[in-house]
């Protein structure tokens, strides 16, 4: 990923593919938290931010390897992932898909940590997450996931 990360197609591939590895078996979402995948898909947000696509599956990424798994979080945030991850709702207002997803990511990177929270708040998560709420009032997922980021973020 970082040998080429100016190609869209291939980043986007790349953590579609982590995120399917992660999610398939525990051992291998222990085994994420060893490696820089995570670091990789976080720059990769950065990298892509105007790709829609790239955002979504960096997301969704994000999310798999965070989901009860500490040390992915701690790494992640080190990595700038909530930031990042408020870049993507912020720049793709109207992706109901990013918005569902990097709340979803928000929510567990977050949940149970006051430091985190403040991090997000401070990033702009409430404001974006409560726009949302506005955008997408018709996508049940994502007023659900807002709503969900909005309990944690109070």
């Amino acid at each position: 990923m970082r040998t080429h990360a100016s190609v869209v197609e291939l980043q986007e591939r790349a953590c579609g593919v982590l995120r399917n590895l992660s999610s398939s078996i525990v051992e291998n979402g222990n085994l994420v938290g060893n490696t820089d995948a995570v670091e990789a898909v976080v720059a990769t947000l950065r990298g892509h931010p105007t790709s829609a696509e790239v955002q979504e599956t960096a997301c969704a990424a994000l999310f798999i390897f965070t989901v009860d798994n500490a040390r992915c979080t701690s790494r992640a945030v080190d990595a700038g992932a909530i930031e990042a991850l408020v870049a993507a709702t912020r720049g793709h207002a109207g992706s109901a898909g990013v918005q569902e997803r990097a709340f979803t990511a928000l929510y567990f990177i977050i949940n149970g940590n006051d430091a985190n929270k403040l991090r997000a708040r401070s990033a702009g998560a409430k404001a974006l997450a409560e726009a949302a709420l506005k955008t997408h009032h018709a996508k049940k997922k994502v007023v659900t996931e807002a709503q969900d980021l909005l309990q944690q973020l109070l």
